[in-house]
């Protein structure tokens, strides 16, 4: 990183400086290579934890990251490519992007990015990417120094878009903006810890808004707590993606149809279809044996397939026009899902 600034004496040995004498308005960084790590992107020597690349439009880049939280499972986008500092970053999704059908474990090798910063976050915005299907996520980061995110350290922000893990904790405050309550709540090393404690917000679907106040009491004990670290109004903030990721708590499993289909994020295209159709879903691990059945109107099954993997693209370009029942099965799930053929 080069810092650029401009020194002017005078006659008299007096000085001054543009834009200024730290040299910290103009740097240049000069990478052997290309863009080719998060951590080119994320890793800053500005105060505010700002990428030199905000605003900018990155055409030139070679960066796969593992997909460690999905916009259905978290409201969040963010992708990791290693679990050393500065290796995670958060996406900001985009109607029609595609990444809807993204799962964890998936990578993306993202070619075109926007840098974006809101709110004192990086995201990556308008990607031109690749897909490709995984299910091998990394470890979370154990234990790091909690001090370190209530004080909003240098250290703090260089973890950011990256998931964490705490273990053997407390439930510090389960409202700790009372008298309002955000659906917020604080854990500590000890009860009765008034220093340091991590915030941690409710933003996934899949926590519901009055978990805090309603399931968690002040000096309950957490074998474990993971989440991807965020920021936002002033503080450093852990989101778990949904409640397997607080200790003893465990998504409610689905009932409808529709919250089965939203649970396991089933997406079916084209609709109407006419040569191919496209299934994706997003089942817990060890829910693998998945049965994909076509019936038309009459209950007559016209397409039946046994699937291992979780997207199937489906001929049914021989089907005749009309109204189908898409059903898929596993040993934990049934659902349908009603399709056209055009």
């Amino acid at each position: 990183m080069i810092k650029i600034y401009l020194e002017a004496i005078d006659n008299d040995g007096n000085s001054t400086f543009s834009p200024d004498e730290t040299g910290m308005s103009i740097i240049v960084k000069v990478i052997n290579g290309g863009l080719r790590r998060i951590s080119d992107i994320q890793e800053t020597p500005l105060a505010n934890g700002e990428s030199l690349y905000k605003d900018k439009r990155l055409t030139e880049l070679v960066i796969t990251g593992v997909a460690m939280a999905t916009d259905n499972y978290l409201g969040l986008t963010s992708i990791q490519d290693g679990t050393d500092p500065h290796s995670g970053i958060l996406i900001q999704t985009q109607a029609g992007d595609g990444l809807s059908q993204l799962k964890r474990g998936d990578l993306l090798t993202i070619t075109e990015a926007t840098v974006v910063e809101s709110f004192g976050v990086t995201y990556l915005s308008n990607i031109t990417y690749t897909r490709q299907d995984g299910n091998t996520l990394y470890d979370p980061i154990k234990n790091a120094s909690i001090d370190s995110f209530q004080s909003n350290t240098e250290y703090a922000e260089s973890y950011e878009g990256m998931l964490l893990e705490w273990e053997n904790m407390v439930v510090a405050n389960n409202v700790p903006d009372s008298p309002n309550f955000y659906g917020e709540f604080t854990f500590a090393k000890e009860i009765g810890q008034e220093t340091p404690q991590l915030r941690v917000d409710d933003i996934s679907p899949w926590i519901e808004q009055n978990f805090a106040n309603d399931s968690l009491e002040n000096g309950q004990e957490l074998d474990y707590i993971r989440g991807v670290m965020f920021y936002s109004f002033g503080n450093y903030k852990l989101l778990p993606r949904d409640k397997n990721d607080i200790d003893g708590y465990f998504t409610r499993y689905p009932k409808s149809i529709d919250e089965i289909n939203r649970y396991i994020n089933l997406q079916v295209f084209p609709n109407p279809a006419n040569d191919q159709l496209n299934i994706s879903f997003e089942l817990k691990p060890g829910d693998d044996n998945v049965r994909i059945e076509i019936l038309d109107l009459t209950g007559k099954t016209v397409i039946r397939e046994n699937v291992s993997g979780s997207r199937v693209a489906l001929d049914v370009a021989n089907l005749e026009s009309g109204a189908y029942v898409l059903r898929v099965n596993s040993d934990q799930i049934s659902t349908s899902y009603i399709f056209t053929k055009g």
